[in-house]
């Protein structure tokens, strides 16, 4: 810490030498408003690090080699390969420890990254969970986009993705399943990352609604809307309720009870729409 501070004075005792050559020309002071700024982002870096006692030798060198701009330079180099990797490794972590057991320092590790590679794209750990969140949200929508009937989606969410998400084999399901803890755990109530996932689970409540509200044909869409909202509350209860026992280890025929759950859901409908049309 005594280098990188070194560093940081060095840079902040620039700026009343810069300030004095501006002489008024506005738009030398905005380029010295802006160095000041990016000197102050890295600050607050190195005040987490310090804060979490993380490694911070990847920024020390960054710095000493060639001061403040420099690192600059290469922290700009962290392209969306590189945000990529850290999102596959906070996933594939996330789901062998969960959202507790992860640090930002197991995720350089994970993504192969300095760790200030990390903190550049991502604050701190709540806000890498609102990009994974929203990350597993777009795979599972384009896994979802071709599901056709009560059927299939149930198959998919019972059988596939509850199934799987026991497992780290397949991380995009497990995270589902870890993601549960953001809806237990009250104490997270103020969490960016719990705050997303609750938006992202109404996102997809309302995904499943319109399409079930969509696939009653000539059926009015009021009437229709009754029968589809419950469809997509009971196929949620029956999703959540079986990643529940992936996790616990139960011993579950997940392909069975994802048909007989199926059969349940098909047949209510069958007998609200028979309802409607007697009517």
């Amino acid at each position: 810490m005594v280098l990188v501070h070194r560093v940081l004075r060095r840079e902040f005792g620039r700026l009343p030498r810069l300030l004095r050559a501006v002489d008024g020309d506005r738009a030398r002071s905005e380029v010295i408003g802006a160095h000041a700024r990016e000197m102050l982002t890295f600050l607050h870096l190195i005040e987490h690090l310090a804060e979490e006692e993380r490694d911070i030798l990847p920024i020390v060198s960054i710095t000493l080699t060639g001061g403040w701009m420099a690192a600059k330079r290469k922290a700009q180099q962290a392209s969306e390969g590189s945000k990529q990797a850290i999102l596959e490794a906070v996933l594939a972590r996330a789901a062998e420890v969960g959202y507790e057991g992860t640090t930002m320092a197991d995720v350089a590790r994970a993504s192969g990254l300095p760790i200030g590679w990390v903190y550049w794209h991502f604050q701190n750990k709540e806000q890498l969970f609102v990009a994974l969140l929203d990350h597993c949200f777009e795979v599972w929508k384009q896994a979802n986009a071709s599901v056709d009937g009560m059927r299939d989606f149930v198959r998919r969410g019972i059988s596939e993705s509850a199934a799987a998400s026991a497992s780290v084999a397949d991380p995009a399901a497990a995270f589902w399943s870890i993601d549960l803890v953001f809806a237990f755990e009250r104490r997270l109530e103020d969490n960016l990352a719990r705050q997303q996932y609750l938006a992202i689970r109404e996102e997809m409540f309302e995904f499943v609604t319109s399409r079930r509200r969509a696939s009653y044909p000539g059926v009015p869409e009021d009437v229709a809307a009754e029968p589809a909202h419950d469809m997509a509350v009971m196929g949620r209860a029956f999703t959540d309720g079986f990643r529940v026992a992936a996790a616990a280890g139960d011993d579950t025929d997940f392909a069975r009870y994802a048909e007989l759950a199926a059969d349940a859901l098909e047949s209510l409908v069958a007998t609200r729409l028979k309802e409607y049309t007697h009517d």
